[in-house]
């Protein structure tokens, strides 16, 4: 018998938290995922200046694009079945479902390129 993983059920949202460091010159930064229960996917740390005290922007750029990336997966994983199910079984609403699903799959691909076309 063949299990499938489970996963807690989307959406899920990112929420960025900035961390002060007293008499330290830069701030840690969490990127916290998770569900609107507040149950926690993941966190995502980093920090916004190297050891020699320069700005990393790319750091909270990559940081920020991957947090977008898995809070997009649950949607993703709806519209990409959506769209395997209408692609190959036929019925009499077959092309509005098929709508329905690409609709939702571009919205889940803007939410991963974090962009809001809504």
């Amino acid at each position: 018998m063949t299990k499938t993983a489970q996963h807690t059920p989307g959406p899920w949202e990112v929420e960025r938290i900035a961390l002060s460091i007293p008499a330290e010159d830069h701030q840690d930064h969490i990127l916290w995922i998770g569900d609107s229960n507040h149950t926690s996917i993941c966190d995502l740390y980093y920090r916004d200046r190297d050891a020699d005290g320069e700005l990393e922007m790319w750091a909270f750029k990559n940081h920020e694009a991957n947090a977008n990336m898995i809070s997009a997966s649950p949607a993703l994983l709806v519209a990409l079945k959506g769209l395997r199910r209408s692609t190959f079984v036929s019925h009499p609403d077959g092309q509005k479902s098929l709508e329905k699903y690409i609709d939702l799959a571009d919205a889940a691909i803007a939410k991963a390129e974090s962009r809001d076309d809504g």
